[in-house]
């Protein structure tokens, strides 16, 4: 990868203008963040343009490449937080609520990286953020504030790391294409109908939370070849399923946590590659399965999984999630002994305190 070129955004002091120098500077940023898109002079990836802390970076429509180019694997185009110099861990905020637009809705703009972003899109039937391929996000969020269609959409190869998707009365996240990853991420939907994520083919979602309410089910696998391993998954007494597999895809489901829904089913796996180490707790129907290849070692509990302790917000999801000595859960994991189920890992487990760290 080449070395990134850095540029400066301050939506609170800066000025978008073409004075000599404005933008290669923390001391002398542009102030918004197409403005920059569209006067870096490079314009075809490895650049980073920084967006400072404190003051929201406020869209009329979502960003556009048209005038900047296309980056690509070698130079990819980069958008960072920071506080006071690039890289420093600041988070800035890009949002389209004001003018219901998204923040980036284009899946040809491919070779995207957020890191310490905060992304946020208003308006029914957007996405709040859509790249192409090979895109990578980390450390970021993602939130619709109206029943939007995703919080962000992964098209092929695209990887998510410890992030969080915020959705509204729809689903949070939509892995739309082969090769995608989220991981450590937490997912949110509070809203009525669809479920948080929707899967579309030879994806992951590995040591993740996902936490429903009402009729929005977990996780629906809608493709062939996916694997939902190690998460935790919760619903405030819903109606939908916690994982949902009603077609034959080859998929697997390993080492899982589920709760909550109260009226609907916890696991649903048709014709499933594997089917194990789960454990489901207070659901209408704890499992409904059929024709799976391997279905072993999965279990109903009689107590909730999860420590519970404090509020169910994403600061605190370790503590809330922690997962509790009942069943086979502590150290039940498929070939990992030192291994819970679920997304987080109680103290002991391995000597360690666990995935999952919130930023």
């Amino acid at each position: 990868m080449t070395a990134v070129t850095n540029y400066f955004v301050d939506p609170a002091g800066g000025t978008d203008d073409v004075a000599a120098g404005r933008g290669a500077s923390a001391g002398d940023p542009w102030k918004s963040t197409q403005w920059a898109l569209d006067h870096i002079t490079s314009g075809a990836g490895g650049d980073q343009i920084n967006v400072k802390a404190g003051t929201a970076d406020v869209l009329t429509a979502p960003l556009s490449k048209t005038t900047y180019g296309v980056p690509t694997a070698a130079a990819p185009l980069v958008f960072r937080g920071y506080t006071a110099a690039a890289n420093d861990g600041g988070r800035g905020v890009i949002t389209g609520v004001a003018n219901s637009v998204a923040s980036i809705d284009d899946s040809a703009w491919s070779y995207l990286a957020s890191y310490d972003m905060d992304w946020y899109a208003g308006g029914a039937g957007l996405y709040g953020w859509r790249a192409g391929v090979m895109s990578y996000c980390e450390n970021s969020t993602f939130t619709t504030t109206t029943a939007g269609h995703s919080c962000a959409n992964g098209s092929a190869y695209c990887s998510f790391y410890n992030c969080a998707f915020y959705g509204g009365a729809a689903r949070a996240l939509y892995l739309q294409s082969f090769g995608v990853w989220a991981d450590n991420c937490y997912i949110e939907n509070l809203g009525v109908g669809d479920y948080a994520v929707l899967f579309g083919g030879r994806i992951r979602v590995t040591n993740s939370i996902v936490n429903v309410s009402g009729t929005t089910g977990g996780m629906w696998l809608n493709g062939d070849g996916m694997s939902v391993q190690n998460c935790s998954i919760i619903s405030a007494s819903g109606s939908g399923k916690g994982i949902n597999a009603p077609t034959n895809g080859s998929h697997a489901m390993i080492n899982n946590l589920v709760e909550g829904f109260t009226s609907g089913t916890g696991i649903v796996g048709t014709k499933l590659k594997r089917l194990s180490h789960n454990s489901v707790y207070n659901c209408g129907t704890a499992y409904t399965l059929t024709d799976n290849i391997v279905a072993e070692q999965n279990e109903t509990l009689g107590e909730s999984p999860y420590a519970k302790t404090g509020a169910n917000t994403w600061g605190n999801m370790r503590a809330y999630f922690e997962p509790k000595n009942v069943g086979d859960v502590w150290g039940g994991s498929y070939q990992s002994p030192n291994r819970d189920r679920g997304a987080i890992q109680h103290a002991a487990a391995g000597g360690g305190s666990g995935l999952f760290i919130p930023f």
